[in-house]
């Protein structure tokens, strides 16, 4: 049986470049099934069965399955983006709504890896900051306020350009990571400068009570045992204990 497979499998070709990226592409605008699967059962394998769809949805383009395969190269690619998403799913704190936008990255990425094999060479490149920039956006974003929503919902709009801009050209990371990135700057300054503003005013309020406390002592120990006037008793107790 298993030399049976393997010769079945010597006489498949492998898929080239331009029918990998072709497959890739009809799948790109909507989640694989087998990236939902993969999601709902951890225990199963999401290179593996991103595979199986990938072979199956060659037909689309004219190809058998009985005719073609994967290259060895290709395979590696595939394999190390579904670990790298299994990673990022099993260790990130991830909501519902943020962990479907993140699978919709599966198949750009397994696409720019199969075109570009320095994606997992180095921890620059384009696409591997853009990953990260869009964890950091939703990781642990519950979106209750309203700079938690406009920051999710500016990542659904990056992920969204991905998808429909993403053709041949890797350069797309990395407009769409600049991008991003200054988004999240200039959110993380404004998050800096409301709690600035937040200790301020609770150090403003903290020094008022006790110069209303200093205040009202003050003239207790003044007044104490002497009897005032009403109208200087309210000037007191107002107009100078106020200022």
């Amino acid at each position: 049986g298993g030399s049976g497979h393997a010769a079945a499998d010597e006489n498949r070709r492998p898929m080239a470049m331009d029918e990998m990226i072709s497959v890739l592409s009809l799948m790109q605008p909507n989640v694989p099934a087998a990236v939902t699967s993969a999601m709902n059962h951890p225990e199963t394998s999401l290179s593996l069965l991103l595979k199986q769809e990938m072979l199956s949805g060659a037909g689309k383009i004219g190809l058998s399955r009985d005719d073609i395969k994967m290259s060895r190269d290709d395979e590696d690619a595939v394999d190390l983006v579904g670990m790298l998403f299994d990673v990022l799913f099993d260790e990130r704190d991830f909501e519902a709504q943020a962990r479907t936008l993140i699978s919709r990255l599966v198949v750009p990425y397994v696409k720019a890896a199969v075109m570009d094999r320095r994606l997992f060479q180095y921890k620059t490149h384009p696409a591997r900051r853009l990953l990260n920039s869009l964890s950091e956006a939703v990781e642990g974003n519950k979106g209750e306020g309203p700079q938690e929503r406009e920051l999710l919902q500016k990542a659904e709009h990056t992920v969204d350009r991905l998808l429909a801009e993403f053709n041949e050209d890797i350069a797309i990371f990395e407009t769409l990571e600049q991008e991003l990135r200054s988004f999240l700057e200039q959110h993380r300054r404004r998050i800096e400068l409301a709690e600035r503003r937040a200790t301020e005013a609770q150090r403003g309020q903290e020094r008022l009570e006790q110069a209303r406390t200093l205040a009202g002592s003050e003239l207790s120990t003044r007044v104490e045992n002497v009897i005032v006037p009403d109208a200087l008793n309210d000037f007191l107790t107002r107009i100078w204990s106020h200022h």
